[in-house]
């Protein structure tokens, strides 16, 4: 199919973001055949790309599945025309509303507008010709005056483009495209994309995504209409951050308007990737495609998807479908590196001597699962089998002494768990058995009390980390890859000092790793890896670089074999065609004898979260009203964490020194989360703040005030006259303020922290329905104070993240009152944890006095 509209277009057109073409080049082309083929077609197809990690895939992907809307579209303006009735409001010329009077017996159409001149308006008739009807848009607005005030858009734009890039007619052209699309991305994707993409035609010409369609971001009961759209007509590039939001809106489609869906991002498919295979599946959805870097892990999607076609960039792929082309600017600057990283990666191997050798190590793992298999629900020996597996991980990955780490953990310079007093307590769970389970105890222990002397006095990996740094420091950037995140700190403690204040140093533990960084090298402390992740999914540099024990080397060679496996699987799937080595993919990976590491690392965290449930439901509070459980973690302390669904979680980035606000669904196993230390009751710590700013301000004190005021009067008004909050939504919607019964239940939801309604019209409405005079007084007074508000918590979560970052370095600060409140704050009630694992759990209950906070239990 090489004549595709699309294809067509991209021979006249570029496709720009910000002022840098990003369409150029043999992959992408490559790419463009591929995406304008399956549009193309006119049967149901679907699609998965692996792409190489950067943004332009994506960008491009969803600019085809935009204007494949436009290409497609079987609307006819006469068609339009047809389906108005006489008295609908229009849009005339993208200039003026009008009124719709009808068609007369030549097929004409008859309208109707004001003129002003002066202080007086008069109507004017006008007669429209077939061959104009394209000037007519359907209004679905609210305003009734018949006039341009509030009409900004221009549709010169959009005919001129159809008409260059796609040779349509302009009798062809309709003002209302029938079509639709819905992408799953993060909002600030979508935010890009509308603000920096555009289309350039006849060589200096060119228009924005707005400018050819309406588009709109959905949340889960609310639509932000992105600038244009003056007919307010249905979006047809729809965006929103939920699979769950697609589908709704995809079974709502009564009229089978939304054609293609596109899925962009591991952790969005992650999040939905329970619903997306009924969804991908509904046959009104012609056309649907996942997009995922590929080192993300997610080749179980082909397995998923039998009949997707699939575009990976491999290594194989990248041979013959790519070629060196001239940056011109970040964007292709970073596709071009990650190409060449692809492609000529080298993977350097530091073998370390010996602390347990590879029977040992296999011996070790085959004891832990006949112990496991042995015994079952015996609350000791579960515990037993963590404090063993992570005792062994620690050994393997550590690379300095422990008696100098032990030394820095002692003088609370840092904190995470003992490895003697791990040792201790798996000795004595030993006298508490015997026979066959005591021997296979003893043989686990004994192991793991050999390593632990091994590494006590001396590290076998400690000389290799520090020439292997000093050695990758002299070329430039470095990042070092650890497990958890108390090894950053174990790293940042124990390194010299011209090592670890070298800011081309980098230390990130693997939750926390991000494909679209680059690097001059990386270096793994072992063999880490998860399901999804291993060191040969790592193409952020041209060197990887790992320090192994043998012990580690079957996971090593088993985690090599395994990347071969999957890009052969990869080859055998692509829907482009290119001359590729066979792998025998059955002999490659049978060929390692290994015990499945992430059975045993699935089995600890079902009966660590398990154990964690047993306990909370046997403990008894005298606390009577209880919290419904969403998701239950555990952290790397021990803690447990029981999520309640509208809870806010802090999440801390230490690399970019910022404390976020986020939802409990995006908490993954590594992040770090920020917390108030254990009281009463949960507190939320920026708000703690504002309260002591108010004191000594009153400006921020009855701002405070007033952004409290507004939620208060709504939640008493609902629970003296016994509303739902459905009935509630009906309330505001006869008052003129439409809102969706989840919308309130987030405002008044105490552990939400939401601020306010970000329109001044609401807390109008609210006044008028609690009766309020306050506020009826002066709505605006209540919209600027939590405008006050929320931008102040904005500035103190930044000052937190800066706060507890200087903690981390004990480095001294620019102390300002505000900065001086944040860090006596923090050393009262902070407490940072670090998501060990985490998992969905469902008809869960626990007192409210362990929700949404950590929990020794």
């Amino acid at each position: 199919m090489d004549n595709t509209p699309i294809l067509s277009m991209m021979k006249k057109c570029d496709i720009l973001f910000e002022n840098e073409s990003i369409s150029n080049g043999l992959l992408i082309s490559t790419f463009s055949y591929y995406m304008s083929s399956l549009m193309h077609s006119t049967k149901k197809d679907s699609g998965i790309i692996y792409h190489t990690g950067s943004s332009i895939f994506d960008l491009l992907l969803t600019t085809f599945a935009a204007l494949s809307c436009l290409v497609y579209d079987e609307l006819t303006p006469q068609e339009l025309v047809a389906s108005l009735n006489p008295g609908d409001i229009i849009i005339y010329k993208d200039r003026t509303r009008a009124e719709f009077l009808g068609i007369d017996e030549k097929g004409f159409v008859k309208i109707q507008y004001g003129s002003t001149k002066g202080k007086y308006q008069s109507p004017i008739t006008e007669t429209i010709s077939p061959a104009s009807f394209y000037k007519i848009k359907p209004y679905q607005g609210e305003a009734t005056i018949l006039d341009g005030r509030g009409i900004l858009n221009d549709s010169k734009a959009k005919i001129d483009f159809l008409q260059s890039a796609f040779e349509t007619e302009l009798s062809d052209i309709s003002s209302v495209t029938k079509k639709s699309v819905v992408v799953v991305s993060s909002r600030d994707f979508a935010d890009t994309f509308i603000n920096n993409i555009r289309i350039r035609y006849d060589g200096t010409e060119s228009v924005c995504i707005t400018d050819l369609m309406p588009v709109s971001y959905f949340s889960e009961n609310k639509e932000y209409p992105y600038r244009g759209n003056p007919g307010k007509n249905n979006p047809v590039l729809r965006f929103t951050n939920k699979v769950s939001v697609a589908r709704d809106q995809v079974y709502a489609d009564e009229e089978k308007s939304i054609f293609a869906i596109a899925v962009l991002g591991g952790q969005i498919v992650k999040n939905g990737e329970s619903e997306l295979p009924d969804l991908l599946n509904r046959r009104s959805l012609k056309k649907a495609f996942i997009s995922v870097p590929i080192i993300d892990g997610f080749d179980s999607l082909c397995e998923t998807y039998t009949d997707a076609t699939v575009f990976a960039c491999t290594k194989d792929m990248l041979l013959s479908s790519s070629l060196p082309i001239t940056p011109q600017g970040p964007l292709t600057l970073e596709i071009e590196t990650q190409i060449a990283n692809i492609l000529d990666r080298e993977i350097i191997e530091y073998d370390a001597d010996s602390i347990i050798n590879s029977e040992e190590y296999r011996d070790f793992r085959h004891n832990i699962q006949a112990v496991r298999h042995h015994v079952q629900n015996d609350d000791l020996i579960d515990r037993l089998i963590i404090e063993s597996y992570s005792l062994v991980n620690y050994l393997s990955n550590i690379t300095f002494p422990l008696n100098m780490v032990e030394a820095k953990r002692q003088n609370i310079e840092i904190v995470f768990p003992s490895a003697s007093e791990k040792i201790t307590f798996i000795k004595s769970v030993i006298e508490n058995y015997d026979g066959v389970l005591a021997t296979l105890l003893l043989k686990i222990s004994d192991i793991l009390d050999k390593a632990y002397r091994a590494v006590e006095t001396k590290n076998p990996k400690e000389a290799l980390l520090l020439k292997a740094l000093y050695n990758a420091l002299e070329s430039g950037t470095v990042l070092v890859l650890v497990p958890k995140s108390y090894h950053v700190d174990i790293l940042k403690s124990l390194l010299p000092t011209d090592i670890s204040a070298n800011t081309q140093l980098y230390i990130k533990t693997i939750g926390a790793f991000d494909h679209k960084g680059s690097y001059d090298s990386v270096l793994f402390v072992g063999c880490l890896g998860t399901k999804r992740f291993s060191i040969f999914s790592v193409f952020v540099s041209p060197i990887v670089k790992c320090l192994l024990y043998p012990h580690e080397r079957p996971l090593y060679d088993y985690q090599k074999k395994a990347y071969a496996q999957k890009e052969a699987k990869l080859n055998n799937r692509s829907a482009i065609k290119y001359d590729f080595g066979n792998v025998d993919e059955e002999e490659a990976i049978q060929n390692v004898e290994i015990l499945d590491d992430f059975e045993i690392e699935e089995y600890i965290d079902a009966i660590t979260i398990k154990t964690a449930l047993q306990t909370i439901s046997n403990t008894v509070d005298g606390v009577t009203t209880k919290a419904d459980i969403v998701r239950v973690a555990t952290t790397t302390d021990g803690e447990s964490v029981f999520f309640t669904k509208y809870y806010t979680p802090y999440i801390f980035d230490r690399d970019q020194m910022t404390v976020t606000e986020s939802t409990v669904k995006d908490i993954n196993a590594g992040d770090m989360l920020l917390f108030t230390k254990n009281s009463d009751q949960t507190k939320d710590i920026v708000e703690e703040i504002i309260k002591k700013l108010a004191v000594s301000n009153e400006q921020i004190n009855e701002a405070f005030r007033k952004s409290k005021h507004w939620k208060n009067r709504l939640l008493k008004y609902k629970q003296e006259n016994n509303l739902s909050f459905q009935d509630l939504s009906d309330e505001m919607k006869a008052y003129g303020t439409p809102k969706h019964a989840v919308t309130l239940r987030t405002w008044l939801n105490p552990e939400s922290r939401i601020i306010a309604p970000r329109e001044e019209g609401s807390f109008y409405q609210i006044a008028l329905i609690c009766e309020d005079e306050e506020m009826m007084s002066s709505p605006e007074a209540f919209h600027e104070a939590c405008n006050t508000i929320r931008s102040l918590r904005i500035r103190i979560l930044k000052l937190i993240g800066q706060s507890v970052i200087k903690n981390y370095q004990h480095a001294s600060e620019n102390v300002s009152f505000l900065s001086s409140i944040v860090r006596d704050e923090l050393d009262a009630l902070s407490q940072i944890v670090q998501i060990d694992a985490i998992a969905d759990v469902c008809d869960v209950q626990v007192s409210v006095t362990y929700a949404n906070r950590p929990y020794a239990l």
